[in-house]
């Protein structure tokens, strides 16, 4: 008799169990969202201030070739354009031997050694890329610059705006700072916004930060390299080149509480 009542009681039991992982799937996709919403919310700071750097690199880039023989006035354009914003650190242009006399720093700066120098003056087009010691800005930025061209269409240098990576901060930090493990940036390399210590503890396991890119914006619930459960919530800066990736502290509160 108990056989018989085990058997038959065995569909609920199995119901019952179902309906928790269902409950417990549901509440992770709903913490996953919730995430993803503070990390796009960020992509959405940071893509303003790039759109505001890109369209003043263009003008700037209209006009250079009147300005860029008169250092001074060059220069004061450029200081000015800095002052009047606490977005930028730097603006500049730069010719193509890689010297810089036209710029905010107000003195003669040469980057033909530089990496970046180099990327920009191949590629000749509109670009963003990120610098994690920026000489003259002091800090980890992100660059957007804007190739300048001659009369006869002859590559004259480029014009640059730095942006301290320091300016993206995620919204509400007060709420999120138990969730919130760190904030970084990557395209080709990795840069923290904020704090950096521990990111490589707290990367996933076995994959490649390009492995998190998908075409919409993407959350999941992955092992850390020491096998700890984050959520890792990947937003858009600007695609294809530059992408912002949260970690978060799946056991911490926001988390549990999303």
């Amino acid at each position: 008799m108990a056989a018989l009542l085990s058997i038959a009681l065995l569909p609920i039991g199995l119901i019952a169990v179902m309906q928790t992982l269902s409950v417990a799937s549901k509440a992770q996709a709903n913490a996953e969202l919730a995430l993803l919403a503070l990390t796009e919310q960020a992509a959405v700071d940071e893509q303003l201030t790039l759109r505001l750097a890109r369209g003043a690199a263009d003008a700037l880039a209209i006009v250079m070739l009147e300005l860029r023989d008169q250092s001074d006035i060059c220069s004061r354009i450029m200081q000015d354009f800095v002052a009047r914003s606490d977005r930028f650190s730097y603006a500049g242009f730069t010719t193509v031997s890689g010297e810089s006399t036209c710029n905010s720093a107000t003195r003669a700066l040469d980057f033909s050694d530089t990496a970046t120098f180099a990327k920009l003056s191949a590629n000749q087009i509109s670009t963003i890329t990120l610098n994690q010691n920026a000489p003259i800005s002091g800090t980890s930025v992100l660059m957007v610059s804007t190739p300048v061209f001659g009369a006869t269409n002859e590559f004259s240098g480029y014009v640059a705006i730095s942006i301290p990576l320091s300016k993206l901060v995620p919204p509400g930090r007060e709420t999120v700072q138990q969730s919130l493990l760190n904030l970084v940036m990557f395209n080709d390399i990795l840069t923290s916004i904020g704090e950096p210590e521990n990111v490589a503890r707290n990367l996933p396991r076995d994959l490649q930060l390009s492995d998190l890119i998908v075409d919409d914006n993407d959350a999941s619930t992955l092992e850390d390299v020491e096998g700890r459960r984050r959520i890792y919530t990947v937003a858009t800066i600007e695609p294809g080149q530059v992408y912002v990736l949260g970690i978060w502290d799946s056991s911490a509160s926001l988390a549990r509480q999303a």
